[in-house]
């Protein structure tokens, strides 16, 4: 697969795959656009009368949800290019997440509000109050599940569920990072907070990985910690530097966390706590948001930057070992501690 270069107007402060399509989309402060991945050609863009700041894709409807600003989220049909609905929050729209399951988006504003919308009908299902700025927000559902308990002496198998337990992590749940140094998962039948894990400075960037209870979240320290959510543990914590985005990425059955830095691609093996690094490529100024691609012709990463370039790079293996010499900012080395 070759490396892709996609040019938008302006910094590029989010990115979505639509798999039903193949279509990247790509948020700008004004634009939004609609790339196929496979060419890299635009297909359709939209200019924005508000200042744009939040991405996300709803994939029962194939459109693009976008907040901005002055409070709006807009859906975006991606096949046709139109409107098809606008509704209103409280005040600017930090972050956007995608709750498959039940088919409804959740927003997280900078006044401290996390909503759950239905976009059918445009109306607030669920609304939480986080107390502080709220920076990234992930969808998080884990079903309840079934576990196999032989009863019978002839061998048979009673298949017994076993329910969400009141502290647990599975059903419904949002994570919020906010600014008050802190993760919370909340339960969404009762909008209450079911765990909170404490960080040492404000939470940029989260990646969550439901199916096996794990929670990455970033730090504006450059720190990045990972927690099993269900007993409340901490697994790793890695120290970085000029942390842009995070995300869980699946090959072959086998789950790594990966980072974008201001200069490098980091991939955290998630048993161990070692890392894989790679420098970006030269024509990318400086990382701002990453999205995993999962297409038939394999799995891509895309990388937006602060000039409004977008790479679409075919992930590999990268070289393992301590970051040399980083742009910027000198040298530095990359330990990972374990607790």
């Amino acid at each position: 697969m070759a490396t892709l270069e996609l040019h938008c107007d302006g910094p590029v402060l989010g990115l979505a795959y639509a798999p039903e399509a193949n279509v990247l989309l790509s948020c700008t402060s004004r634009q939004l656009a609609a790339w196929e991945c496979s060419t890299g050609q635009c297909l359709r863009g939209m200019q924005s009368r508000s200042v744009l700041q939040a991405l996300t894709y709803a994939s029962h409807l194939q459109c693009a949800i976008v907040g901005g600003r002055d409070g709006s989220i807009l859906v975006w049909d991606i096949n046709t290019g139109a409107a098809r609905r606008e509704m209103s929050c409280g005040s600017a729209v930090s972050c956007l997440d995608y709750a498959l399951s039940l088919k409804a988006v959740v927003s997280g504003e900078e006044n401290g509000t996390v909503v759950l919308w239905d976009l059918t009908r445009g109306v607030q299902l669920a609304v939480i109050w986080c107390h502080a700025m709220v920076h990234c927000l992930s969808y998080w559902f884990i079903p309840p599940y079934i576990r196999d308990i032989p009863h019978l002496d002839n061998g048979e198998i009673l298949q017994k569920l076993i329910p969400a337990t009141e502290n647990g992590t599975m059903g419904r749940a949002i994570v919020t990072g906010d600014s008050a140094f802190k993760v919370t998962v909340w339960d969404m039948e009762t909008c209450k907070a079911k765990k909170v894990l404490h960080c040492q400075s404000h939470v940029l960037a989260l990646a969550t990985s439901p199916f096996l209870g794990l929670v990455a979240a970033g730090e504006a320290n450059g720190h990045v910690t990972i927690w099993d959510v269900e007993i409340e543990q901490v697994l790793h914590r890695l120290e970085g530097g000029g942390l842009r985005g995070l995300t869980f990425v699946s090959l072959e059955e086998v789950q790594t966390l990966m980072a974008a830095e201001s200069m490098r691609l980091v991939s955290w093996d998630i048993d161990t706590g070692q890392f894989r690094s790679r420098r970006l490529p030269r024509g990318i100024h400086c990382a701002t948001c990453l999205c995993e691609i999962k297409a038939e012709e394999g799995c891509r990463l895309a990388l937006g930057d602060s000039a409004g370039l977008v790479t679409l790079l075919p992930h590999q293996e990268a070289t393992r070992g301590f970051d040399a010499k980083r742009a910027g900012d000198g040298v530095r080395l990359r330990s990972c501690l374990r607790t």
